[in-house]
């Protein structure tokens, strides 16, 4: 008796083949790529890891390029349904996660409607929906910390905020990266307006809880702060910035054994450059030590895969400090 093929129960199903795999190197990286998986921000230090199809990275030597979740939506969707298979590093932000889910296809676009032109109107109604739109503020939220604090105006800057808010503050195993693609599935294709809206008043708490972290200035305008309870998150990031009269901020993110990874986050461009010249960040990741920082010209972070203390992070901001041309550039 012949089997017959299993029936979507839904216009989001992924394939059976649906894989995840985390590299902890780029070594580990390449053989997966090698074999034939996509690699999703796949950055070490100032080196990415991509594929001659989709080059789905935007730090380092690739951040001219655009955010990987518009490129993977407009561009690709639906290119790796039939062969779903993803290598990540780091930490499964929603840039990343969007991206598997519309290479996989397994969230609202418009090719649905003549993917399954026998569905039911009510299904085709919102499988059918244009999602480009949450590809861009995810976007302007990962390379601009300024947009994200106005991600609460907005119906679907709340739908990006909650996303982030179910997330777990920390955690980066390959659980919170099945979690984080099955969170937008779930976010675009069920979830009620009142669960999206309850967004805006869960940030106020966290941000306020937030502010008492432990901290530690070095030097005039750079700040390290404790981030280990709360995440990396631009729009905790911009809210020091805010509230406090820093120019670069060095968030220390580490797990119950006391070690972790640091994000760096300057305040703007503008003040990128003038401390640190032309490229801003990108002209002095390969100065710090330990080595293999890396990100783009306002925001980057440590090494991925590396084990770092809060002493650590304070070098770091010493660092900043010594390598800074301008260090009263206060606004």
């Amino acid at each position: 008796m012949t089997r017959k093929k299993a029936l979507k129960v839904t216009p989001f199903d992924v394939d059976a083949k649906f894989k995840i795999v985390y590299a902890s190197t780029i070594q580990q990286a390449r053989r997966y790529r090698d074999k034939g998986y996509v690699p999703i921000e796949c950055s070490f230090g100032g080196e990415s890891v991509v594929d001659d199809v989709f080059s789905m990275d935007h730090h380092g030597a690739l951040s001219h390029q655009e955010s990987v979740a518009v490129r993977a939506y407009r561009d690709h969707f639906g290119a790796r349904r039939h062969d779903p298979r993803f290598v990540v590093t780091g930490f499964p932000d929603e840039d990343a996660t969007f991206a598997i889910c519309s290479l996989a296809g397994c969230i609202p676009h418009q090719s649905l409607a003549n993917l399954f032109p026998n569905a039911p109107s009510g299904i085709l109604l919102s499988a059918r929906q244009n999602m480009l739109h949450v590809a861009e503020l995810i976007a302007e939220a990962d390379i601009d910390p300024d947009s994200a604090l106005k991600l609460v105006d907005t119906f679907f800057g709340r739908m990006v905020l909650n996303w982030r808010l179910e997330t777990h503050a920390t955690a980066r195993d390959i659980l919170a990266w099945y979690g984080g693609v099955s969170r937008w599935r779930s976010l675009l294709t069920t979830q009620g307006d009142r669960f999206v809206e309850v967004s805006r008043e869960v940030q106020e708490q966290r941000i306020e809880r937030l502010i008492g972290a432990r901290q530690k200035q070095c030097g005039e305008g750079i700040l390290v702060v404790d981030f280990s309870e709360f995440g990396p998150n631009s729009a905790y990031y911009r809210a020091w910035f805010e509230r406090s009269n820093i120019n670069v901020l060095v968030a220390f993110i580490g797990g119950p054994e006391g070690v972790g990874n640091c994000s760096f986050v300057c305040r703007d461009f503008a003040t990128a450059t003038e401390l640190f010249g032309d490229g801003g960040l990108l002209s002095i990741y390969s100065q710090l030590t330990p080595s293999g920082s890396g990100g783009r010209e306002i925001i980057g972070g440590s090494r991925r895969g590396g084990f770092y203390t809060w002493d650590t992070a304070v070098s770091f901001g010493e660092q900043f400090q010594s390598l800074s041309k301008k260090v009263k550039v206060l606004k």
